[in-house]
């Protein structure tokens, strides 16, 4: 493992979340992975920015449209009451959390979420839900009940490890009884309403040694359940998660995009990652989250295709934000109302996404770590891969705003000349002999056989 070259690249990132120890266990094996997420595609749901009224009915009546795009589990950002007190904005962020037993009524009603569980799993998808198990709102309801329940400070006020945090209480650990509290809320989501795992915000400021213990408990009562971390370390998917951020990945991107690393450095951190995570973690690739501004307003209208097509064509679990697949410019607001704007029709967006989910799912070889990558010149912007499976997939990606041209080894020749374009970003594709000019930013991805 080229440890450099990792401290490198998470140095860099800087970013809350994620730890530079315990890389290196490649030789591991993690939790076995539910059947079901193998191919899968998640796709993350903000309640309040999905619709202008009833968003749990809002999202059951478009699971038709959803099946069509070809996402498989669904993720719903948190749909617990808010607290009032020390409420950021004018409706508060679903992440300060005042009753962890029933749903926000801004979104609808337990019941109904129940019904949305139902007619998803009826229409083939997973549920997850955001679990929220570091902090919870100051004015929590079972604060009485439970009076050791969160952290306090030497005035004893309400404390948190994160001071921007304001509106919310860091969950004391040491406190018994919180420990057994929290277990129940985890098992009470998956009794009462079938939901299929967890995503857990911020699973690093937890206690490392809670999230087995917990898990092992709630496998006894749906055993293929999936868990998700929000944080970027192998430790998590050695001792508990099927799958942690890849945030580092992201960063690359960026980095790729703005010129101070070759597209080359991709690649080699999907196979770095594979040496530090163990066997059977499920990286979560995006170009955005929640969290983070528009991948159309980070990258581009067209700048962004590339790098959305490496994601879907390598390993891990690809994620996909509500309006990110028509290219939504804004993000919502975590503390006021703010309605994604859906379009009509499809665009061309959609159709790419569509493509490249159903690839996945059908072609096992999408997700697998082998990648035969093909020499293009120390300077080139493109990157030029294959994935071989039951068929040849060649991808040649082009991460410049400039015309490029790149000579082609002999094998590439041969893949080109056997195969059919499934997608190509611009129309012009015309080898020349040994070599093939792109235009700015052109991703192609061909199905071929292998000419030897």
């Amino acid at each position: 493992m080229n440890k450099k070259f990792y401290k490198k690249v998470i140095r860099r990132a800087d970013l809350l979340g994620i730890e530079e120890e315990y890389a290196g266990l490649g030789s591991e094996i993690g939790p076995a992975l539910p059947d079901w997420i193998i191919d899968a595609t998640l796709y993350s749901i903000y309640p309040r920015a999905y619709s202008e009224e009833k968003p749990f009915l809002a999202v059951q009546n478009d699971l038709p449209r959803l099946k069509e795009l070809g996402v498989s589990v669904l993720w719903f950002l948190p749909l617990y009451p808010i607290g009032k007190a020390l409420r950021k904005g004018s409706l508060g962020s679903p992440y300060a959390i005042r009753d962890y037993f029933s749903v926000n009524p801004e979104y609808g009603t337990l019941q109904e979420f129940r019904e949305l569980v139902h007619a998803a799993h009826q229409a083939g998808f997973r549920v997850i839900i955001d679990m929220v198990l570091n902090h919870l709102a100051p004015d929590y309801i079972y604060l009485a009940k439970i009076p050791g329940l969160i952290c306090r400070d030497k005035d004893g006020q309400p404390a948190r490890k994160i001071a921007d945090w304001t509106d919310v209480a860091d969950i004391n650990y040491e406190n018994p009884e919180s420990v057994s509290h929290v277990l129940d809320i985890l098992k009470f989501w998956i009794r009462e309403t079938d939901i299929d795992g967890y995503r857990c915000d911020v699973a690093g400021l937890v206690d490392k040694k809670l999230w087995a213990g917990w898990f092992d408990e709630l496998n006894k009562i749906k055993p293929d359940l999936f868990f998700l971390a929000e944080w970027e370390s192998p430790f998590y998917t050695l001792q508990a998660f099927h799958s942690v951020y890849d945030w580092s990945l992201n960063f690359l991107q960026k980095e790729v995009l703005a010129g101070n690393e070759p597209p080359s450095v991709l690649i080699d951190w999907v196979r770095l990652q594979a040496e530090n995570y163990p066997a059977n973690t499920l990286q979560l690739n995006f170009l955005e989250n929640h969290d983070m501004e528009r991948a159309v307003t980070t990258f581009g209208h067209r700048e962004q295709v590339p790098f959305l097509i490496f994601n879907f064509s390598m390993p891990g679990l690809p994620l996909v934000n509500n309006g990110q697949e028509y290219g939504e410019e804004r993000k919502p607001s975590l503390f006021e109302k703010e309605v994604i704007g859906w379009p009509d029709e499809p665009n061309d967006l959609i159709r790419l996404y569509q493509l490249l989910i159903l690839l996945r799912k059908n072609e096992p070889v999408l997700s697998s770590g082998f990648i035969e990558q093909y020499p293009v010149g120390k300077d080139s912007r493109v990157l030029l891969y294959s994935k071989k499976g039951t068929s040849v997939y060649l991808f040649i990606l082009n991460f410049s705003n400039t015309n490029e041209t790149v000579e082609l080894p002999p094998k590439v020749i041969g893949l080109i000349r056997n195969g059919q374009i499934l997608f190509t970003s611009d129309p012009q594709f015309e080898p020349s002999g040994n070599k093939l000019r792109l235009a700015p930013w052109q991703s192609i991805i061909m199905k071929t056989k292998d000419p030897l």
